[in-house]
């Protein structure tokens, strides 16, 4: 495997139920409450943020530091970043 992400949440029998959103923004989505989930928007900076302040192991990392990339992995972007 070179590159894993969070799976869709989706009902096999309805299809996409969540408008294409993956992890705990499709679960939201899916109870009516949307995030917002657009790459760069403030919500999404503050979240990538707390994870990053916060104890290690506490939440989940959005994204890995640049040091624990593997050498073929070109993309500099980092997490909301646009």
């Amino acid at each position: 495997i070179r590159y894993i992400t969070v799976g869709y949440v989706a009902d096999r029998f309805t299809g996409d139920t969540t408008g294409g959103r993956g992890a705990v923004f499709g679960m939201y989505a899916v109870m009516g409450e949307e995030l917002d989930d657009t790459i760069g928007s403030p919500f999404m900076i503050f979240i990538q943020w707390l994870s990053s302040v916060l104890p290690e192991g506490m939440v989940p990392k959005s994204y890995s530091k640049k040091e624990d990339l593997p050498s073929w992995w070109k993309d500099s972007r980092m997490g909301a970043e646009k």
